[in-house]
């Protein structure tokens, strides 16, 4: 539950944009809308992006909430590509404030409120709340982060502080539930549709950083995240083949092909040095797809 008051009545000619996209969400999915329609807050729009789920698109559509938008893809889109037609949707209809949003998420009633407070403190800012595991909700999986380019590059999350209070500026903001202004749409373009899934996020936020865009984490709100529940879980086989063909593809786009190829050659010796064999085989040849591309 959030800390930040509401903000009571807002613009009704600016309502808060969602954006959620589906593939293999009917399991979370009713819980997702349950939690925006009750909201306190009620000037949303939620733009509902199908890539080929037939029955989560039967539900937001049993709803017949005019505040609910849909958009149907022939075929699975990918995040980026299907965020995107989100996006412009959005933005076609007026859109000043986005809010990007997987629908394997828990949220209190005061989410969207307490995110309109932020966004007053902190115009023109990016900004994430704290994501708690669905599963373990004692267990904080988003505190904020940096980057860190040593043995390899990784995004790095801070630990955990439950008594802090005060939004913190930091260097990544995950795609699950990331706040964006359309002024920064303006400045540094929309998703990069060359990521399938995965990384998206971190390219943005490293195109906005360069762009002298702050990110900032927002502890006093929280939410459960269930985390790659299309993806079979993080670690997945379904999940591995899609993060690290999308690992070469950012590591070439930001550092070039020589980082990318000394990252795949880290990598793939520490699987067989540390005798994971079949990893190494499997790492390797999806690594080797992604430098491909």
């Amino acid at each position: 539950m959030s800390e930040y008051q509401s903000p009571g009545e807002h613009d009704a000619a600016a309502p808060l944009h969602l954006i959620t996209i589906l593939y293999r969400s009917s399991k979370s999915f009713p819980g997702f809308l349950d939690g925006i329609q009750a909201q306190d807050r009620t000037d949303w729009r939620l733009h509902v992006i199908d890539n080929g789920d037939p029955q989560s698109l039967a539900m937001a559509e049993a709803r017949a909430d005019p505040r609910i938008s849909i958009i149907r893809n022939p075929a699975n889109f990918g995040f980026a590509r299907a965020a995107n037609q989100g996006i412009r949707k959005a933005l076609a209809e007026g859109a000043k404030t986005l809010l990007l949003m997987n629908n394997d998420v828990t949220m209190p009633p005061d989410l969207l409120s307490a995110l309109g407070e932020a966004e007053k403190a902190l115009p023109d800012a990016i900004m994430s709340p704290r994501l708690m595991y669905t599963d373990r909700p004692d267990v904080c999986g988003y505190s904020g982060g940096k980057f860190e380019c040593g043995w390899i590059y990784q995004s790095v999350r801070y630990p955990y502080d439950p008594a802090a209070t005060e939004p913190k500026q930091v260097e990544f903001a995950p795609g699950c539930c990331l706040l964006v202004p359309a002024s920064v749409l303006d400045r540094i373009g929309f998703l990069d549709e060359r990521f399938f899934v995965y990384w998206e996020d971190v390219d943005f936020c490293l195109r906005a950083t360069a762009a002298g865009i702050p990110i900032y984490y927002l502890p006093k709100i929280g939410m459960l995240h269930k985390g790659s529940e299309s993806t079979g879980g993080a670690f997945s086989p379904a999940y591995s083949k899609l993060y690290y063909v999308a690992y070469m593809q950012f590591l070439k786009k930001h550092f070039g092909f020589r980082h990318a190829v000394a990252t795949t050659l880290r990598v793939s010796l520490r699987e067989w040095q540390e005798g994971r064999y079949r990893n190494f085989w499997f790492l390797a040849g999806l690594m080797l797809k992604g430098l491909a591309r």
